[in-house]
């Protein structure tokens, strides 16, 4: 991990990089479903490339990317309770889609 000192912070150079790097990689806020799935992809992507090196350049990456997802899983509600049938992929697009039916409240 790289430690910077914010007294030395070059905000021209920042904004140059983030937008370098926001061309290849979508780093804005999680706000659908369909964000939510672009960055798992993402993440089980760098899983798949970094494996368990530990010491691998985008290790910090994979980790503040996992830190984000959490986040999100954290805030969407609960699942309710459905048939054994019923697959998690399918309760969670629809809450994450905050689409509920009478019969889930």
């Amino acid at each position: 991990m790289t430690t910077l000192n914010t007294a030395t912070l070059n905000l021209d150079q920042v904004r140059a990089a983030w937008h370098g790097l926001t061309q290849h990689v979508p780093l804005g806020p999680m706000l659908t479903a369909a964000d939510y799935a672009q960055r798992v992809r993402m993440l089980e992507s760098l899983l798949e490339a970094i494996g368990a090196n530990d010491a691998h350049p985008l290790g910090d990456f994979l980790a503040l990317l996992a830190t984000r997802i959490g986040a999100y899983e954290a805030q969407q509600p609960p699942c309710p309770r459905r048939h054994p049938w019923k697959s998690y992929a399918l309760c969670w697009r629809s809450t994450a889609s905050r689409k509920r039916t009478s019969r889930w409240t």
